[in-house]
Order: structure tokens, then C-alpha cells, then sequence
């Protein structure tokens, strides 16, 4: 049962602070807001103070001391037997690093909280860990997966719709109704098994072909790796879902595969004025390549942008 605000107000204010571990104050207060959650989850690597299971949120309450808080100010404040404190905090500092990489990893989202968010600002840190719990609650109803040939309508309606939609738009693909990505292209990326789906309540919402097929124009490049390469092209997200993330979601699965696939790197080409895409991959940590003259049915011999990720 989620209280009413003046109840869970007045419920907050009640939760004592003085001489209480922060572990417990804050558990006490999400229980207040009705978030149900396991402590100290020995299956959980690290074993976080506070598990969302549902969600995958794993949550540490630090010690401002034990944990480094402001560490190179601090450390200065330590004056009796500094050889044995500071490497000892230095390595829990170490050790919540590797926590947080290997939990990430694995699906997590991890929440580190210090000692005094919790002793100061407790409504502040609940609100942060709802906020984590609503964005857990939308990427549940996300799913990427390889397209199916039963998929194969949707999947060209999905395209047409995104054609249609974008023609006029300012940094548009340039594709064209029947003439690039074809129904044929389509259907082909799919009997291969290289063509991805991105699904919001079972709405096909945007997709991408990753495959070993570099367009004809690739070899005037000088690339970074040779071999074992894929290309990823055709992503694409709804116009009605833009501004979303789900372009960057769509590449960090697309990494994700090939890092599965134990490819060595990921090439892609972008249309010369797509500035949003370049800013995407850039981001993404694609390198620039070189800027050629690619021939699509679509757009003719136009200049593009070439970019590699190595894995």
C-alpha cells in the first residue's frame, strides 16, 4: 500500500536518525513509500545493503569515512597511524569499482548513496531511488530481439512508416518508398537472422541489420581492423519516438552482440549533414574513418562518413 503524502510526511519525520545505522534509515523509509526490497543479498555480488530484485536495482549505503567520501581532502585529516587507514580506505574505494563494473555487467543498476545524503537529505535520496525504479519499470517494457519471419509485415510497415514520416524532416535518413531498405532487403536481413527489433509493448518501435555486408565504397577506407568486422546499417527509430534514448539503446545492444559475436569491431556510415547520428556515435566511441562517396539506390552517389568502434 502506497500512503497518501501527509501520512507518509509525517511517517518520515518519525524515523529517527540519531545513533541508527544510515542502512536502516533508509530502509525504514522506503518502506514508508511502500517500495519492498531484500537487505544484505548474499547471492548478489557485493552484496548490496538494499536489492530490488524485480528490478535489478542494487543499492550500498557509504560510510563517509570507510568509503572516501571527498578522499583527497580527507585524507589529510588523518593523523594517527595514516599507514594503516588510508591504503585500508583506499581499497574499499578500489573494491566498490569493481562491485559497481561487475553488477553493471551483469544488468544492474547500481545506486551508491553516501552517509550524509542519507542523514540530510532522506526525501531526496528515497526520490532518487523511485526515479531508478520508474526508469527499471519502462526498459521492462522494452524488448530488443531478432526479428522472426511471422514478423515480417511489421517489420516493413515499421519502415514505411518511418520513410513516410521523415521525408521532410530535418535530418533525414533520405530513404525511399520501395526503393531503400526494400521489402526484399528487409525480408533477406531476416531469413539471415540480422535483423533486430525493438519492441514497446509489443509496438515495433525501431530496429537495425547487423551483419558482415560493408556497402560497395568501404574498401577506400583505411579501417583499424581488418577481420572479424560486422556492419551494423538501416537503424532506425520511430519519429513518434524520438528524443527517447532509444537510438543509443538500439547501439549499445548492437555492441553488446558483437562483443557476444567476439567480433573485433563494428563499422557503420552516416549521411554527411545526419548531425544527430554523428553526435550518437561519437558518443558511442566510433572513430571517425573518413568521408567517401557511397552509391545507395536511394540517395545515388552522395557523401558519407565512415566510423569504426573496435571492441
Amino acid at each position: 500500500m502506497i500512503m497518501v503524502d501527509e501520512k507518509r510526511s509525517y511517517t518520515m519525520s518519525r524515523i529517527r536518525s540519531k545513533d541508527t545505522s544510515i542502512e536502516k534509515i533508509l530502509r525504514s523509509a522506503l518502506f514508508v513509500r511502500g517500495i519492498r526490497f531484500r537487505k544484505n543479498v548474499s547471492t548478489i555480488y557485493g552484496h548490496p545493503d538494499i536489492a530490488i530484485q524485480k528490478y535489478k536495482i542494487a543499492i550500498f549505503c557509504d560510510g563517509d569515512f570507510w568509503h572516501g567520501y571527498n578522499w583527497e581532502e580527507r585524507k589529510e585529516d588523518i593523523k594517527s597511524n595514516r599507514e594503516y587507514w588510508i591504503p585500508k580506505i583506499e581499497r574499499n574505494m578500489e573494491k566498490d569499482i569493481e562491485v559497481n563494473h561487475i553488477l553493471s555487467h551483469l544488468g544492474y543498476t547500481v545506486i551508491r548513496i553516501w552517509e550524509h545524503e542519507i542523514r540530510k537529505d532522506l526525501d531526496g535520496v528515497c526520490n532518487l531511488i523511485e526515479g531508478e525504479i520508474a526508469k527499471a519499470r519502462h526498459r521492462q517494457s522494452l524488448k530488443i530481439r531478432k526479428a522472426r519471419i511471422t514478423d515480417k509485415d511489421r517489420v516493413y510497415r515499421f519502415y514505411e512508416y518511418v520513410i513516410e514520416n521523415m521525408e521532410d524532416a530535418p535530418y533525414s535518413p533520405a530513404w525511399k518508398k520501395g526503393i531503400y531498405p526494400t521489402e526484399e532487403d528487409l525480408f533477406s536481413a531476416i531469413l539471415d537472422k540480422n535483423l533486430y527489433i525493438l519492441e514497446k509493448d509489443r509496438k515495433i518501435i525501431g530496429g537495425f541489420v547487423l551483419d558482415d555486408k560493408p556497402t560497395e565504397g568501404y574498401e577506400k577506407a583505411l579501417w583499424k581492423v581488418e577481420n572479424d568486422y560486422l556492419v551494423l546499417h538501416k537503424l532506425a527509430v520511430s519519429p513518434d519516438e524520438h528524443q527517447k534514448g532509444y537510438a543509443k539503446l538500439l547501439t549499445d545492444y548492437a555492441i553488446k552482440e558483437a562483443r557476444r559475436l567476439r567480433k573485433r569491431a563494428i563499422r557503420l556510415d552516416v549521411l554527411h549533414p545526419n548531425l544527430p547520428a554523428h553526435k550518437l556515435y561519437r558518443a558511442k566511441g566510433f572513430l571517425h574513418i573518413a568521408e567517401v562517396e557511397l552509391y545507395y539506390e536511394d540517395t545515388g552517389l552522395t557523401k558519407f562518413d565512415l566510423y569504426e568502434l573496435e571492441i
